[in-house]
């Protein structure tokens, strides 16, 4: 498929083609019918049940004018957006130094409250630490919040770990679902101090800053509605 898609390239694939539909053009994801590897290929022809493959790159590229036509029901999913390169490597750098930022965050705040001192936010216009962080609202059932958040962050920073080793979407999953909750939490907590304590925490609103970007880039490399996923892509033979 080169030039187009060259050896490395990771694509947005959404495996719901019944939604979005098979066109003439589109670059689609489809097992290999003789090995069952994932292949990449443009749709050059298609009928009612099947679709005819080509590669880009013609006279090297293997495809339907030697295996024949795929089925559209073998389709693995259709390309939806091609990521600029280097995106996984740095998405894999991202995620964990988020992680780790927000562990230290939340790490301190622990200590603090443990130790109880007081936690200076500078002076910055409506931040009050000591009001946010001495609230009803700061634990639950004796709990610190921030305790929480240590433990939210070492899971998020262990499944991924777990996760760039196997490139398993069960996790994937469970990365999405764990920041899906610390999306919820961080916007709960913006909440109660911009609209009940009116008083803002710059260590808690950086904690709630890194949780909701986690979350995003959790949402753009797997979206349980659309299934979509990614690939590594392999030459044409």
């Amino acid at each position: 498929m080169e030039p187009e898609y060259i050896d490395g390239t990771v694509v947005l694939v959404s495996k719901n083609t019944v939604k979005l539909g098979l066109n003439v053009g589109d670059v689609v994801v489809a097992p290999d019918p003789r090995s069952g590897r994932l292949i990449l290929k443009r749709i050059s022809k298609i009928s009612e049940t099947a679709v005819f493959l080509r590669g880009d790159k013609s006279s090297e590229s293997t495809d339907s004018r030697t295996f024949g036509l795929i089925q559209k029901e073998n389709i693995i999913g259709k390309v939806v957006m091609k990521l600029p390169k280097g995106f996984k490597g740095w998405l894999g750098g991202a995620v964990p130094v988020l992680a780790s930022l927000g562990f230290v965050d939340a790490a301190y705040l622990t200590f603090k409250h443990f130790e109880g001192g007081k936690v200076e936010c500078g002076i910055v216009p409506g931040a009050d630490c000591n009001i946010v962080l001495g609230s009803m609202y700061s634990e639950i059932y004796g709990m610190p919040l921030a305790l929480l958040g240590s433990l939210y962050y070492l899971t998020v920073l262990t499944l991924w770990t777990i996760y760039w080793r196997r490139e398993e979407n069960v996790i994937l999953r469970m990365l999405l679902g764990a920041t899906s909750i610390g999306f919820i939490a961080s916007l709960y907590l913006i909440y109660i101090q911009g609209f009940v304590l009116n008083a803002y925490c710059l260590f808690c609103m950086a904690s709630a800053f890194i949780s909701i970007t986690l979350f995003v880039l959790m949402i753009v490399m797997t979206s349980s509605k659309e299934g979509v996923i990614f690939n590594k892509l392999n030459k044409d033979e």
